[in-house]
């Protein structure tokens, strides 16, 4: 049996519908074993029941938050913590996954927003593909960010201008 290691970034509405696709994909191939790593926090929302859905089973990754870290209101801060961590902990993560099944990591899935997982298949030598779970619009507007910084300016002044380009 193949192992995928997939990579879920754990804010928002990202580790869902990364799961929806991973559960077809699992349907699709039965041959192949998936292991879903991402905060407990996530994992507790994704897998209510802590349990494997189907051939998919969850593994925790330290969310980089510091011991005694309290949320203050500001949402990007737990973000950055996790994004410095995550790669060196998705690592450990995966040496776990490994140690437990018994079984190497054969290929990488992972959410786009994780552009650091590109070095971490490199590393591990296995094949890497990133999967966009949000709409295309979104992804359109991620692409152009530069375009649209550029036209909409500092303080945003042209605004409803670079939105209409976009649509266009």
């Amino acid at each position: 049996m193949d192992g995928y290691a997939v990579l879920a970034f754990p804010f928002g509405t990202h580790a869902t519908p990364l799961l929806n696709i991973i559960r077809r994909l699992s349907e699709a191939a039965p041959s192949l074993v998936f292991s879903f790593l991402s905060t407990e926090q996530s994992n507790a929302v994704t897998f209510p029941n802590g349990d494997k859905v189907g051939k998919i089973q969850p593994f925790n990754v330290w969310d980089g938050l510091p011991e005694g870290f309290r949320f203050e209101g500001d949402p990007h801060e737990p973000v950055e913590y996790f994004l410095t961590a995550a790669p060196a902990n998705f690592m450990k993560a995966i040496d776990a996954v490994v140690a437990e099944t018994g079984k190497p990591i054969d290929c990488l899935l992972v959410d786009a927003f994780l552009w650091f997982s590109a070095d971490i298949a490199a590393h591990l030598n296995v094949p890497w593909m990133a999967l966009w779970t949000a709409g295309p619009r979104a992804l359109y507007v991620h692409l152009h960010t530069t375009f649209i910084r550029h036209h909409v300016g500092i303080n945003g002044n042209n605004l409803l201008y670079s939105f209409n380009l976009i649509s266009s």
